[in-house]
């Protein structure tokens, strides 16, 4: 989410509170409040008028043992077998998750293939291969239950367990610290 936050400066100050916003994302409708919000305050001159945009982000679980991608995915290694999921962060930028698509078992996936898809009420969400390998299981109670991913996308939320084709791709993922700094 952005907060997008409309205020003024020098003597206008008192007029800030009775007139600032706060609107997600960047829309049309967001830009529409601004300006009329702007509008408002008419006396004030365009110089007077500051916007400050910043991200926010609730606090995401990570764990140390995991690897991660940009996109949000995470990779636990077992002997010979990737456990791929979606990360805590992305779980709850997608909110209430309602469907799931797998893939079949026996796909053979490249690092980067997209193998499903996780829906949401507000979005749906490609997911993507962290690593290469063949699809060996496939979680299926997500299929009955996708807000498992919501509850513990860690543990009963993983998504595939691939066997590794590539075992290097797993050490060219973040580790904990590396993945958290790209969410700030």
């Amino acid at each position: 989410a952005y907060e997008i936050r409309l205020s003024l400066v020098g003597s206008e100050m008192c007029i800030r509170d009775r007139y600032q916003r706060r609107v997600r994302g960047f829309s049309n409708e967001s830009s529409s409040m601004l300006l009329a919000c702007r509008n408002k305050v008419s006396s004030v001159k365009p110089s007077q008028v500051s916007f400050r945009v910043g991200r926010r982000f609730a606090a995401s679980e990570t764990r140390p043992d995991l690897k991660y991608t940009p996109t949000h995915e995470w990779v636990r290694v077992e002997n010979d077998v990737a456990v791929i999921g979606i990360t805590d962060f992305a779980q709850k930028q997608l909110g209430e998750i309602a469907f799931v698509e797998l893939p079949e078992l026996q796909k053979s996936l490249k690092k980067g293939d997209s193998f499903g898809s996780v829906e949401s009420v507000k979005a749906a969400s490609e997911v993507y291969s962290a690593v290469s390998g063949v699809v060996v299981e496939v979680n299926s109670k997500l299929l009955d239950d996708p807000s498992a991913i919501n509850k513990a996308p860690f543990d009963e939320g993983w998504l595939v367990k691939l066997k590794l084709t590539n075992k290097q791709e797993v050490e060219q993922l973040l580790n904990q610290k590396a993945y958290e700094a790209t969410l700030h």
